[in-house]
């Protein structure tokens, strides 16, 4: 996601988290519905609109 589109969504989740109290980085669960997001161990939101799933396993590029 290139850095012009990413900055503004970190600067209105900081503000949010400051005013709010909800954390910039988020567990899945806090974002979507707990049933399906409570399992994921591997995953995180920062804020509500973008869901990081990093690459684990060394030689892979893509997931699932």
């Amino acid at each position: 996601m290139p850095y012009c589109l990413v900055t503004p969504l970190l600067l209105k989740y900081k503000r949010e988290a400051l005013e709010e109290g909800l954390p910039l980085i988020r567990p899945l669960w806090l974002v979507a519905d707990v049933d399906v997001a409570l399992p994921v161990q591997d995953e995180f939101a920062i804020g509500d609109e973008i869901v990081v799933a990093p690459v684990l396993h060394k030689g892979e590029t893509t997931r699932e």
